[in-house]
């Protein structure tokens, strides 16, 4: 058990129960590891199961009473809800307070009681829960290598396929929600290697567009292509699973997790061991999961925050939960990565250390669609920017044409403020 659940199958598990969305991106096919959940969780019932009734020579369910449902969720609780020793230590210690107060009678609730609010309040992890949790911060931090230059083209590498031409392209890509225009014909063509920005005022469309694209949202009207196929029908796992990586405007990170398990999950699509590999802790599972941890570690040294790798992500200040975001989907090893808004709220120094690693990303080979609000970072960073405006585009160039097209001035300043700019 220790071995499945500290493995990538366990990882992913805990990515499902933190965001579905954020898991879908990089892979995981939902519908289908909740099955496997319930597969193992149930074969594992089944075995606590026939063995009680060895025990007992009989099966009653005057067996399973509430109380005793409640004692054992009691147990868990104080044991640790995510740790597999959790209940064992719960159980050992309600059994001995239950056994040293059994002569205070009615009172012994109120002592049970107030153990368990004491464990809600100041271990809301458990007993294991928390010793764990510290123990491998620990762990992990040690494990974290000094900032390093690293090589991305081999941390990134993914396999070759051949496709000669644009990376991505939509065909009169529409999208309609109850009478309102969010995407409008939108036809737009990214070249492989550049760093392609999509701008526009607020609700012009762009991350209706990005949604289109990794097929979050079906299209009303039009076709996406990547590498010269149709993804009509494809989920999001599955072009994620043809490189297709992506971050989020609200930020979709795995709370349950640590800043390096949220990167491992990203390798997903790269796993090979099986299940019963992973759950025997054989050969191949071991080097697999070293061989990610180290490229999962590559890459939060690359992004400067390899020091955070024992944290879990809840804990990081909002720029580190960015770039956390961000190191996860590189582990995706995509040719496309989409960023929507990756400097929103950022500082100066925050900008320019984003400008510096999309520079070194789009050197490795990584093309980039970004959205962002930005005009600064983008006309700094992009080879070639498209507007939208209610969702049609109405301007696409270099940033220099695009900083100088009228409809462009008109859509973020207005017909009036246009005017004046002219002036």
């Amino acid at each position: 058990m220790n071995h499945l659940t500290g493995s990538l199958w366990g990882k992913t598990l805990l990515a499902l129960k933190g965001s579905e969305e954020a898991a879908q991106s990089v892979g995981i096919r939902v519908v289908r590891w909740k099955v496997v959940a319930f597969g193992v969780s149930a074969v594992y019932a089944g075995i606590g199961g026939a063995f009680f009734g060895h025990q007992n020579g009989y099966i009653n369910s005057d067996s399973f009473t509430f109380g005793a449902s409640l004692y054992y969720l009691v147990a868990l609780v104080i044991g640790g809800v995510g740790s597999n020793y959790g209940p064992v230590v719960g159980t050992v210690f309600l059994a001995f307070i239950t056994h040293f107060s059994a002569g205070l009678y009615e009172q012994r609730f109120f002592l049970l009681g107030g153990f368990l609010l004491f464990t809600l309040v100041f271990l809301p992890d458990g007993i294991v829960g928390t010793l764990e949790k510290w123990l491998k911060r620990r762990r992990e931090t040690r494990l974290a290598p000094p900032e390093v230059e690293v090589d991305l083209a081999r941390v990134l590498a993914a396999p070759a396929n051949g496709h000669e031409g644009a990376l991505l392209e939509t065909a009169e890509l529409t999208k309609h929600y109850a009478g309102v225009t969010a995407v409008e014909r939108v036809a737009l063509t990214i070249e492989p290697g550049t760093i392609h920005a999509l701008i526009g005022p607020n609700g012009a469309g762009k991350t209706t567009f990005i949604n289109l694209i990794t097929g979050r949202i079906p299209a009303d009207r039009g076709r996406v292509f990547y590498r010269g196929r149709h993804l009509d029908g494809l989920a999001t796992p599955d072009r994620a699973r043809l490189g297709i990586a992506r971050t989020f405007q609200n930020l979709q990170l795995f709370p349950d997790l640590t800043v390096l398990e949220n990167v491992l999950v990203g390798f997903h699509r790269h796993g090979e061991a099986t299940l019963l590999e992973y759950a025997l802790g054989l050969p191949r599972a071991r080097r697999e999961t070293a061989r990610h941890t180290g490229q999962a570690l590559a890459l939060l040294s690359f992004l400067g925050i390899s020091e955070l790798a024992g944290l879990r992500a809840t804990e990081l200040a909002y720029g580190h939960q960015k770039l956390c975001e961000l190191a996860r989907a590189l582990a995706v090893k995509p040719d496309i990565i989409l960023l929507d808004e990756p400097v929103a709220g950022a500082n100066r120094t925050e900008v320019d250390r984003i400008v510096q690693i999309l520079g070194r990303l789009r050197a490795a080979g990584i093309t980039i669609l970004l959205v962002e609000h930005n005009m600064d970072f983008v006309m700094r960073i992009s080879d070639r920017v498209s507007v939208l405006n209610f969702g049609e585009k109405i301007a696409e160039g270099t940033p220099e044409e695009v900083r100088a097209n009228p409809q462009v001035i008109e859509a973020y300043l207005g017909h009036w403020g246009a005017a004046d700019a002219r002036r």
